[in-house]
């Protein structure tokens, strides 16, 4: 009797997200070496907010408290909000931003910058890829697609577009590709879908930068992007089995 393959040892959420912020350590070890230790009060404040908000909307929700929060979950969520902020930004908007963040993005939906920096989170990244966490297709295509054009501009005039290891290096591009498009629930699901997901996000952050008004534009092209994935799940879809294409 032919029987379907099943996953038998699936890590548990926690384990997952323990490893997530594990892996955040050394770019945040950078961040504490290059600008002081203010971040760790922001991380902290972050924390504090997102599990007391996460209790609060769970018990509201008659939902099991306990379990949710432990999760590691939450702390993730504020740990990468609170990593995109400045690292002079007032309390309020910390916990009006991770509030937010769990209240809507989170709760209602049911869902789960410097050389040395960007560094530290590719370090954390390629631990991620090692552990399985998340594979090798959205990141590579994300920085793959920012290098690739971003070496283009460059060699066709290099008094006024900057080189690639720049874009590679600054801003939110390394934690952008390990954490940020690797989100299980807001990507794609088919791998050449994650190719041209994460290859478009890095095209359109690269013109923003350079053509646009904001100095990143990791956001933007995100958010832009997560609005394209069921189109871009809906054309990548593999032929089914025993049916014609």
């Amino acid at each position: 009797m032919n029987r379907s393959p099943y996953l038998t040892d699936a890590p548990s959420v926690t384990s997952i997200m323990l490893r997530v912020l594990l892996a955040l350590v050394p770019g945040i070890a950078a961040y504490v070496w290059v600008f002081g230790g203010g971040i760790l009060l922001t991380l902290a404040l972050a924390s504090v907010t997102a599990l007391g908000v996460e209790a609060l909307m769970l018990k509201l929700r008659k939902r099991p408290v306990r379990m949710f929060v432990t999760d590691g979950s939450a702390l993730v969520t504020a740990w990468l909000l609170a990593l995109a902020l400045p690292p002079l930004a007032p309390w309020w908007l910390i916990v009006l931003g991770t509030a937010i963040a769990i209240v809507l993005a989170k709760q209602l939906y049911g869902g789960q910058g410097i050389e040395l920096i960007a560094a530290g989170y590719l370090l954390g990244g390629l631990y991620l890829i090692q552990q399985r966490i998340i594979t090798w297709h959205l990141p590579t295509a994300f920085l793959a697609s920012i290098a690739l054009i971003a070496a283009v501009f460059y060699l066709s005039d290099a008094s006024r577009f900057a080189d690639p290891a720049f874009h590679l290096f600054s801003g939110a591009t390394m934690l952008c590709a390990f954490f940020i498009i690797t989100d299980p629930v807001s990507g794609p699901t088919t791998p050449r879908g994650k190719l041209i997901f994460a290859a478009g996000i890095g095209l359109m952050t690269y013109i923003i930068r350079v053509y646009g008004g904001y100095p990143d534009g990791v956001a933007f092209a995100v958010i832009f992007f997560n609005i394209c994935v069921p189109l871009i799940d809906a054309y990548t879809q593999p032929r089914v089995f025993g049916h014609e294409k």
